[in-house]
């Protein structure tokens, strides 16, 4: 983050503001463009990705061209403490995640992303059982490592990809466990709005199926907001929301928030970093980040 900030105050006394209105810089017809007849260079919309905030942009990858994007760094911690009658512990885990997007232009409007999630866990319980008849204290660590499912589907621009104040777009999924886990999924629905200052506002809206620990469906709808703002034509800075409710009675309802900044090394190549906070006792205690995106 120090670093990615040092670049961005160095770049930023060099370059001038971009405004919000170069993030859709061409209205020229680009239908005719697909996986096998790339849009030009000069053609091309200014990068972007769904892995900087984890908030979905309504603007897909130009066609015939490839992108990948990822974090890192990406360290979740999680902590609680349980007082039941007799017995009192601590639950501590760390939780390293490896979830890179690959992404294909298919069409002028159209993307398919297949992104795979690859977890490394450390579980720590900790306390005392207070029976008058045999008290004793215990201390568990339990380590996990494998990869947990893999989403793949296409993102759908409806309107607004390359010109206009709005856009829209749908990304309906799928979600498979290669521990012969159920097939399951679900769909985004993202929007973003250009505003004036150098302003751009995406909204999301998810709603999906998934399955607990214990192997129970249910369904999950979850509801995102971030606001980037340009600081120069290198580097935008950003701040998100995050609200997701479930049917799962054991956790029905969580959010966070943080932010971060974005650096433009060139227009193909570009750096993340941020933080998340969570907003209650379900969600995570804080959750740096770090990562990149590349264009071919």
């Amino acid at each position: 983050m120090k670093l990615l900030a040092a670049l961005t105050a160095a770049s930023c006394l060099l370059t001038t503001a971009a405004s919000a209105s170069d993030l859709s810089n061409t209205n020229s017809d680009k239908s005719q463009y697909n996986l096998f007849n790339p849009t030009p260079r000069d053609l091309m919309r200014p990068m972007n990705s769904d892995e900087y905030d984890n908030v979905f942009d309504a603007h897909t990858l130009d066609a015939g061209h490839f992108q990948i994007e990822g974090s890192l760094i990406d360290y979740y911690h999680y902590s609680a403490h349980y007082d039941f009658t007799g017995e009192a512990y601590r639950f501590e885990e760390y939780e390293y995640s490896w979830e890179p997007r690959f992404r294909v232009g298919l069409l002028n409007n159209v993307d398919f992303e297949v992104r795979p999630t690859y977890e490394i866990r450390s579980e720590n319980y900790n306390g005392a059982y207070f029976s008058p008849y045999a008290p004793y204290a215990f201390d568990s660590t339990r380590r996990i490592s494998d990869f947990e499912r893999i989403a793949l589907g296409p993102k759908i621009n409806l309107w607004g990809n390359d010109e206009g104040p709005t856009a829209l777009a749908i990304h309906p999924y799928l979600s498979v466990s290669p521990r012969s886990g159920p097939l399951l999924g679900g769909a985004d629905i993202p929007f973003g709005v250009f505003m004036p200052w150098g302003l751009y506002l995406k909204l999301d809206t998810e709603i999906y199926l998934t399955d607990n620990s214990h192997r129970t469906d249910y369904v999950g709808f979850d509801n995102s907001i971030s606001l980037h703002k340009t600081v120069c034509s290198k580097a935008e800075v950003y701040w998100y929301l995050d609200s997701v409710v479930t049917s799962d009675e054991s956790q029905s309802w969580y959010g966070s928030s943080g932010f971060g900044v974005i650096y433009n090394l060139t227009p193909d190549l570009q750096f993340f970093g941020g933080i998340g906070f969570g907003l209650d006792s379900a969600a995570f205690d804080y959750n740096p980040r770090f990562g990149i995106v590349f264009r071919l």
